[in-house]
């Protein structure tokens, strides 16, 4: 263990047991790795953002035969959270992926689809690398923290940042308000849950405790199936 402990994990903690030495596991930063991918598709590909609304069909000439010819969404105006008139999108084939947000797709397909899904939003907060510290990447997931309602999960990134969930406290929300848009464009922070996984994490770091400075504080919507 002792090849692996980071140096700014020098506070007060418990038990410790590794998941894997680092030959045998992995991490990614989400962004880097869908940016990347897009990078290496080059003109493959094609990103049009923006809400979807629907989709259209065609009975075909046999029965029970329907098929998808597009979808019907509005545009997102470049670099704002701001909507243009909807547009049709052909397509003969449609993925439906948006996490909390699919069960919408209910209501494109007349009932034939049921996505009994809600969401549970969830803060999290990024760490700036300490002036003169290294940060090595390895992972936490650590137990219960009673004393601030916490169960961190640690991860060190290639810029030398540290992002932080399993925060707590989280907020369930329902399908009605998910269908109707509910966090999709605007998703803050819970202040309260920042400022107890800043108090537990600076338990198990004196070096963030001491030195530590947030980039920044976030949310997320997760999908929870009901």
């Amino acid at each position: 263990i002792d090849a692996i402990f980071p140096e700014w994990l020098d506070g007060n903690v418990g038990r410790i047991s590794p998941l894997g030495l680092g030959d045998d596991t992995a991490q990614i930063t989400p962004k880097e790795f869908v940016d990347k991918m897009l990078e290496d598709a080059g003109d493959k590909i094609q990103v049009v953002l923006g809400t979807c609304t629907g989709v259209e069909t065609d009975q075909g000439s046999e029965r029970a035969s329907r098929k998808v010819t597009a979808i019907k969404y509005q545009p997102r105006v470049e670099g704002k959270n701001e909507y243009v008139e909807e547009e049709v999108l052909p397509a003969d084939c449609v993925v439906v992926s948006a996490g909390p947000w699919s069960c919408a797709a209910e209501d494109w397909f007349r009932g034939a689809v049921k996505l009994p899904m809600e969401g549970i939003k969830s803060t999290s907060i990024v760490w700036k690398q300490p002036e003169g510290s290294d940060v090595d990447a390895t992972a936490l997931f650590c137990g219960e923290d009673n004393r601030f309602g916490t169960h961190l999960e640690v991860y060190p990134r290639p810029d030398g940042s540290i992002y932080i969930c399993g925060i707590g406290g989280s907020d369930y929300i329902t399908t009605d308000r998910l269908k109707k848009g509910a966090f999709r464009e605007v998703c803050d922070a819970n202040e309260l849950r920042v400022e107890a996984a800043r108090k537990s994490f600076g338990e198990m770091s004196s070096i963030y405790k001491t030195k530590g400075e947030l980039d920044r504080v976030q949310a997320c919507r997760i999908n929870a199936v009901v």
